[in-house]
Parts: structure tokens; C-alpha cells; sequence
């Protein structure tokens, strides 16, 4: 990607230096990053089009993400016997990394962690409640 900078002096016509511009300071990790490509595409014209992300990347990051986050709840599940126990082992499983996963990312993101570990908790129990549902009149292990 090929960049021109514009000058860092002000403009003539307005004499006012792009530096001492501040935005507003936003809460939101999204919006401050947003702030940050506002301020930075102000300063900067760009020469070039970008390339574009390699979608086969994003499709291996999300399916290497996936598999790694089915492991936590799926393990402890290999060694028990009983369906009734297995169900309740993996929804306690996977709801103590799906609110440490939201916590974390939180915290990397630099959101509020506990209400966005009760976010991905609730959005995981709701997935896991449809996935059941809809899952339910297949399973077989119940015919006698």
C-alpha cells in the first residue's frame, strides 16, 4: 500500500495545524478505533487502492477459532457415560469459557468485561437452547 502524507504544516487557507485537531473521545473500542482512521485518513491521502484480505484466511482463522472453542466443553464430555450428566457437564463447561472468553476479549478490547462476559454468556445459552431444540427430535439414543 502506497501512502502520501500530506504536508504537517497547517493549511494556508486556514492556518490551522491537522495535529492540534482532537475528536471526540468515545467509550466504545469501535468508535475509538474509527476515531483513530478518521483522524489518520485526514492526515493522509491515499495513492494506492488497498488490497484486500484474503477471505481463505479469514475462512481458516474462524474455522481454527471454532474448533479450538468446541474443545472446552467437548473433552470433559468424552469420559462421562451418562447423556443426562453429559448435557449438563458440557452446558456448565461451555458457560464458564463462554463468560471467560467474553471477559477476556473484553478486557483486550478495552470494554466493560462484565457486561460484555454477561453478553456472550446469555448469546451462548440462547444458542445452545436452539441448537438443542431444533437437535432434539434427532437424536436416537432416546428410542427404546
Amino acid at each position: 500500500m502506497l501512502i502520501c502524507k500530506i504536508s504537517e504544516k497547517g493549511s494556508p487557507a486556514t492556518g490551522v495545524d491537522p495535529q492540534s485537531i482532537t475528536l471526540f473521545s468515545p467509550r466504545s473500542p469501535a468508535l475509538k478505533v474509527y476515531a483513530e482512521n478518521t483522524a489518520k485518513a485526514k492526515r493522509e491521502t491515499i495513492c494506492k487502492e488497498e488490497a484486500l484480505p484474503s477471505p481463505y484466511k479469514a475462512a481458516a482463522a474462524s474455522a481454527l477459532a471454532f474448533l479450538c472453542g468446541s474443545l472446552f466443553p467437548l473433552l470433559p464430555a468424552i469420559f462421562i457415560a451418562q447423556n443426562t450428566l453429559k448435557v449438563a457437564i458440557v452446558v456448565v463447561v461451555a458457560s464458564i469459557a463462554l463468560a471467560l472468553f467474553g471477559g477476556i476479549g473484553a478486557h483486550l478490547g478495552g470494554s466493560p468485561v462484565k457486561v460484555s462476559a454477561t453478553r456472550v454468556l446469555v448469546g451462548g445459552w440462547i444458542a445452545m437452547g436452539i441448537t438443542y431444540g431444533l437437535l432434539k427430535p434427532f437424536d436416537k439414543d432416546d428410542d427404546k
